[in-house]
């Protein structure tokens, strides 16, 4: 991976400041949950928080790839990352209201539905698509350290600070944004990057429209499509995870402090799965790639709702990251491989959308299960969905890959 990353000097460098923007994300999150929870008591305003920020994501979504498909990526990217230190900054000089906070993270949120179709249009422009897998791969290893960090460090930051002093955390965040964007300014002037996007002028509501529709072509292939449906599966299962989580181990007579060890174990799997996994499912078919690693996703997440020792439970989560991390590589390779450029920004924005309202959804259904049935039950009941999905995505991607391509060799004839 970081020999990869070494070789590819322009893409390590853009890889680096935007995980330094996903952990200023994390690190916001951390503190503003924190924060709010403090100074209202209130576990109701803090979910407002977690709220904010998914509809921000949700609309976001909707518009944000157009926008990057008709400007530079590049400088998306740095003016987002300007933008989300000037939010964060402004925080430290307001005074405490809840209604700041839930505007600050809906703010961030739709800065950051930006970054993802941003960042995959420049990707595609520096990488042979040969290499497609090991950056994506790479990319993955690299942010779910990220995420691993960010909240401690969120958490360390404020606990060395008195009461008094913890806003200075939002100087500190908002100032890892700014190192993001002149990182990317760098890297730009430097390297000359070559932006290969066409950059369209803006023609009015109808234009917009048009472009808006085209981003949804891409589902029309049915692989992608039923990658989208492997995805929501697994994001509803597994929505919620850390609170239903934490209430298996409660009910089941173990410290809740377990639940950072779970989490952590399944980061592990991730961050393995991404380093060495290229190098052995590169060949394997995308069937097996996709649908293969979510039918043993499932299983190992099925496996967590049934067992009530710790150990046991740290090695299945370790197995959902395994298997996690392999899907989480495959998937956009498979994208960067088969959808038009000039609609990738689209398309990877409703993506990010798309996810975002399944995700609520997965919550509010996950958290009425578990206080009807169990937390095990929703355990179980997502992995089962997941295993089920996995097996017949198997024979539907297999199928259709073959169809596809069958049908744009013939297209290409003509």
């Amino acid at each position: 991976m970081f020999t990869f990353l070494l070789k590819n000097k322009r893409f390590g460098l853009l890889v680096a400041s935007s995980c330094i923007s996903v952990f200023g994300a994390y690190f916001t999150y951390m503190l503003v949950i924190v924060l709010a929870y403090e100074k209202s008591q209130s576990l109701t305003s803090t979910m407002g928080i977690t709220l904010s920020s998914a509809i921000g994501a949700l609309i976001a979504g909707l518009f944000a790839g157009v926008c990057v498909d008709r400007m530079q990526p590049v400088k998306v990217l740095i003016v987002t990352n300007f933008l989300s230190a000037f939010v964060i900054i402004s925080l430290f000089f307001l005074p405490y209201n809840p209604l700041f906070y839930y505007i600050a993270v809906f703010l961030i949120a739709i800065l950051n539905a930006f970054n993802v179709p941003a960042f995959s249009k420049i990707q595609v422009n520096i990488i042979h698509k040969d290499h497609y897998m090991e950056a994506n791969a790479s990319y993955q290893t690299i942010r779910e350290f990220t995420r691993i960090l960010a909240p401690g460090a969120g958490a360390f930051v404020l606990s060395l600070l008195s009461e008094e002093w913890k806003g200075v955390g939002f100087l500190i965040d908002g100032f890892s944004y700014i190192i993001a964007g002149v990182m990317i300014i760098a890297t730009f002037i430097t390297l000359r990057i070559e932006d290969e996007s066409e950059v369209t002028e803006l023609k009015g509501i109808k234009q917009f429209k048009a472009d808006w529709i085209e981003g949804w072509e891409p589902f029309k292939n049915p692989v992608i499509a039923a990658i989208m449906v492997l995805y929501f599966i697994i994001v509803l299962g597994i929505s919620g995870f850390d609170v239903i989580l934490s209430a298996h181990i409660f009910t089941n007579g173990l410290p809740t402090i377990y639940v950072g060890y779970i989490i952590a174990s399944l980061s592990t799997g991730v961050i393995l799965a991404t380093i060495i996994g290229p190098r052995y499912v590169k060949t394997w078919p995308i069937s097996i790639r996709l649908g293969g690693s979510a039918l043993f996703l499932g299983l190992a997440f099925f496996s967590i709702g049934i067992v009530q020792n710790i150990v046991l439970m740290l090695l299945f989560s370790f197995l959902v990251g395994c298997f996690n991390g392999v899907y989480n590589f495959s998937s956009p390779t498979y994208f960067h491989e088969n959808i038009p450029q000039h609609v990738l920004g689209r398309f990877m924005g409703l993506f990010t959308s798309a996810l975002s309202l399944i995700s609520i959804i997965g919550m509010s259904i996950n958290g009425v299960l578990g206080n009807i049935y169990s937390p095990a039950f929703v355990i179980m009941l997502g992995g089962t969905l997941i295993t089920i999905i996995g097996i017949l995505s198997i024979l539907f991607i297999q199928k259709s890959e073959t169809k596809y391509k069958k049908t744009s060799l013939q297209n290409a004839s003509l």
